[in-house]
């Protein structure tokens, strides 16, 4: 009887290890709009001075879901949307600078992990190509 003591006194004491502790989500890494890019385009939102831009970054560990912040750095309005991949589009202002960043969050914990600040130009409208005849 006493192996099957020392047998299950092992496994009691293996069994009732806790797990580690959850960890902080690291940073992501942006991939696009790159950075400071001059003319990143879009997908024109007709009928307004807008177009689609969509934002990806790499995945971070320890990571649930990422909050990008996009910035207009002309009127300082920031849009924030939650996701949990690696891309958002967002609808933003067509001629404007903006930076973004991304927020990797984990429930598990309260500790968060900003990315780095990029900056980028959100090209304009260009104009019709028959305004400018082609030169012979």
């Amino acid at each position: 009887m006493k192996p099957i003591t020392i047998i299950l006194c092992f496994l009691a004491l293996v069994g009732c290890g806790g797990k580690d502790s959850p960890k902080p989500p690291l940073s992501a890494q942006l991939v696009f709009p790159e950075k400071n890019s001059e003319c990143t385009t879009g997908i024109n939102v007709t009928g307004t001075n807008n177009s689609t831009v969509q934002f990806r970054w790499q995945a971070s560990d320890h990571t649930e879901s990422y909050e990008l912040r996009a910035t207009n750095l002309n009127t300082n309005t920031t849009q924030t949307i939650v996701v949990s991949g690696t891309s958002a589009n967002l609808n933003i202002e067509r001629g404007a600078p903006y930076s973004w960043l991304v927020v990797s969050k984990n429930t598990e914990v309260s500790e968060t992990a900003r990315s780095e600040t990029w900056r980028f130009f959100n090209a304009g409208v260009k104009p019709p190509t028959h305004l400018f005849p082609q030169r012979l």
